[in-house]
């Protein structure tokens, strides 16, 4: 019984320390990474702003493949949307808010039951073949400590991911 009730409140201090520590984290997460792709920005942003070019290279898909993809009637540019549902990734829509060419893109992402994002592709061009893509994702992610602890592991993997999309998206658009 004497066990017990040290396991109990070691976890229940355990507990207690992550709350405390998620209450001194951001309440807010960015994102930004970059990747130079020998390619010209016209054809670098049509591969991003066209969605479904993004089934050959978005990292998400890559992390459950048997994803259900909708696409709205809008191919590309301001309104596209692309809606997703996973057991891997979750589910949520994506929309493309603002698409100026060759410059930037700029998306807004719904994820079911947690919220509104934003995220952002710029393209500048270096020299006359290459180009420097810039992904970016930000998050209000609000005032809860499990959720701020959660982000602080989950930034990691995002990393991850968008270097990943980016270097498949560079395969793509160098070919």
């Amino acid at each position: 019984m004497r066990i017990l009730k040290i396991i109990g409140l070691s976890l229940a201090a355990i507990v207690l320390l992550i709350a405390i520590v998620g209450l001194f984290l951001p309440s807010t997460v960015s994102l930004e990474r970059s990747i130079v792709i020998n390619a010209s920005a016209e054809k670098t942003f049509e591969q991003v702003n066209t969605l479904k070019n993004w089934e050959q290279w978005n990292p998400f898909l890559k992390m459950d493949p048997q994803s259900k993809i909708t696409y709205n009637d809008i191919p590309a540019g301001p309104g596209a949307t692309y809606t997703w549902a996973s057991e891997k990734t979750g589910e949520g829509t994506m929309t493309i808010l603002n698409s100026t060419p060759f410059s930037s893109i700029k998306f807004q992402l719904e994820f079911k039951g947690q919220g509104l994002s934003q995220s952002e592709f710029r393209f500048y061009p270096e020299g006359t073949k290459a180009t420097k893509v810039t992904w970016s994702f930000t998050s209000d992610i609000g005032n809860n400590p499990f959720s701020r602890v959660f982000w602080t592991f989950g930034t990691a993997m995002m990393k991850d991911a968008f270097d990943g999309g980016l270097k498949d998206l560079k395969t793509q658009s160098e070919k």
